[in-house]
């Protein structure tokens, strides 16, 4: 049979849109990230941003990538900024397409379906919004710049975990025990890294650290094995870095 016979520009076109997709990009950058090759996947990345302009994943992990690659600090937190902005741009359309559904359902029955849809994709960039807004905070704490905000964003991510409406989904960030451990972890080091920054040292803050590192020990202990080994030996030696700022 000849390829003719089976649509081949069809199929050739439908291919070449896959292998431009940014998911290829992600793909590829992750496989050269995991083999320890960070400078070929931050070239792959740096590509693929400069052409899917708006793609919140690309940007991220630009960002993240770039985090642990040799970038200048300023340029993680550029993107991971412009990630933020991404998803809040993101977020705000959904926004606005729910209210005009929610304004005609009572007009057009099918309009009811676009509404919970565009719930499901809000509760998708509130996720989204919470993971981007933990790694600018973590980040930030360990350089040591824009503290207060870092702060301001790592305590809004941890009183999420206990918002009725988002524990209500059972889904995203509060029903997912690795990233609770993950956000409650993030909030105590950023307050650590604040109190350790003041003169005198706020204590008070360094305190409050602690009971988180021992709340998220908590929650890790449900998690599998192998994680839970890792998340325990961060978590742990946030706790010692805690033990030794209080001690006389």
């Amino acid at each position: 049979m000849r390829l003719e016979r089976v649509g081949a520009p069809d199929l050739v076109a439908r291919i070449d849109k896959v292998v431009r997709a940014p998911y290829i990009y992600s793909w590829l950058a992750y496989l050269h990230f995991y083999t320890r090759n960070t400078e070929k996947s931050l070239a792959v990345l740096k590509e693929a941003v400069d052409k899917f302009k708006d793609d919140l994943i690309l940007t991220f992990q630009y960002a993240h990538t770039a985090y642990f690659g040799e970038v200048e600090f300023d340029e993680v937190l550029a993107y991971a900024d412009r990630s933020l902005k991404t998803v809040d741009n993101a977020a705000e359309k959904v926004r606005k397409a729910e209210e005009q559904n929610v304004l005609l359902k009572s007009l057009d029955p099918n309009k009811a379906e676009a509404v919970k849809e565009a719930e499901a994709l809000k509760a998708r960039y509130e996720d989204g919004r919470v993971w981007v807004t933990n790694f600018i905070a973590y980040i930030s704490a360990q350089a040591g710049v824009r503290e207060r905000a870092a702060l301001a964003l790592a305590e809004s991510n941890y009183q999420k975990l206990h918002d009725e409406k988002i524990v209500k989904r059972r889904t995203g960030v509060s029903a997912d025990a690795t990233a609770r451990v993950t956000l409650i972890d993030t909030y105590g080091y950023v307050l650590l890294a604040f109190g350790a920054r003041q003169t005198p040292r706020d204590l008070a803050a360094i305190r409050q650290a602690k009971v988180l590192f021992e709340e998220a020990k908590s929650e890790a202990a449900g998690l599998d094995a192998r994680t839970k080994r890792l998340t325990t030996a961060v978590l742990d030696s946030h706790l010692r870095q805690a033990g030794k700022l209080l001690a006389p």
